[in-house]
This record gives structure tokens, C-alpha cells and sequence, in this order.
């Protein structure tokens, strides 16, 4: 069962980190994640959130979250993707970037609206 911070990837080669960003809804399992990529100093960036290395194994560089790719899913689809070897967990993100990457996400321009209400209700339920 996923759960909020909970961090995984697609094994082809430059797979990027997805990380899991609420908690599971309990009528319908739904919960949002989004993905990092390498910060590359481009027009366009999202700078709401930038992490560096070391502060995740999986992270060596310093990395943006990708708000704008970010979508939800529920807890059949990731068993299902899980169980046929298409991706692979890691550990998961510390609670204090977990709270960065939510904050973030309410901060960036880039966020669908469906995900900062998500994201808004977690931290609301979570005060």
C-alpha cells in the first residue's frame, strides 16, 4: 500500500524518481504523485522546489520537481505496475522534504488544480 513520501521509479534507463505526494484516498485509494528531473538552468524551470544531492539517495545533483507532469493515480494501478517489474521502489523521502515538495506544490504555477486541492486537504487533515 502506498503512502505519502513513499518514492519510486520506472526501471528503463533514465527513469525518473516519482514520489508518492498524499495520502491514499480511502474511498477509491487516489493519491497524487509527482516526478523530479535535473535542474538544467532552461526558460521555463519550475524553481518552487529544488533539491539537492544527498538529500535522497537517488538524488546526485541538484533537481526540480516537475509540477506540471503531476498526476494521480490510485493504489490498483501502482500494485499492477509493481507486480509486472515496471518499476522499482526506493527509500522513501524524509517527512521534511516530503512537507517541501507539498509546500511546492501549493507554490508553483505549474500544479493542476486537482493536485494543490489534494495537497491542500492532506495538510489540512495533517494540522
Amino acid at each position: 500500500m502506498a503512502s505519502a513520501g513513499n518514492a519510486f521509479r520506472g526501471n528503463e534507463i533514465g527513469s525518473h524518481l516519482y514520489i508518492v505526494i498524499t495520502t491514499p484516498a480511502p474511498v477509491d485509494g487516489s493519491f497524487a504523485i509527482v516526478n523530479l528531473t535535473s535542474k538544467r538552468g532552461t526558460p521555463g524551470e519550475d524553481h518552487a522546489c529544488t533539491l539537492h544531492a544527498g538529500e535522497h539517495p537517488f538524488i546526485v545533483h541538484e533537481t526540480l520537481v516537475r509540477y506540471g507532469d503531476a498526476c494521480v493515480t490510485n493504489e490498483a494501478t501502482l500494485r499492477g505496475v509493481s507486480s509486472s517489474g515496471a518499476i522499482q521502489w526506493l527509500e522513501s523521502v524524509s517527512p521534511q522534504m516530503l512537507r517541501e515538495i507539498q509546500a511546492g506544490a501549493l507554490l508553483s504555477r505549474f500544479t493542476p488544480k486537482k493536485i494543490k486541492i489534494m495537497v491542500r486537504t492532506e495538510l489540512d487533515s495533517s494540522e
